[in-house]
């Protein structure tokens, strides 16, 4: 069964958390922590927040991996 263990959530969690510290160690690594909060400012406009957020090329590598462990995570708990 390929969701029968937890060894491709944990490669994908780590494979995350390497994007995240690699992108915390670098200059201009992240993206802005109030731009971040834009996202969830729901007086805002949080689309336009996350579209701007993926001007940088972490972000999106982060994001990317963020959200294939949480659907694989998601996929597993339902499984």
């Amino acid at each position: 069964k390929l969701m029968g263990g937890y060894e491709i959530l944990t490669i994908t969690s780590l494979v995350h958390f390497f994007i995240v510290a690699a992108s915390i160690a670098q200059p201009d690594g992240t993206a802005p922590m109030a731009e971040f909060a834009d996202v969830f400012d729901p007086a805002g406009d949080p689309q336009k927040a996350m579209v701007g957020m993926m001007q940088y090329p972490n972000f999106v590598s982060e994001e990317w991996s963020h959200v294939l462990t949480w659907d694989l995570f998601v996929g597993r708990w339902i499984w």
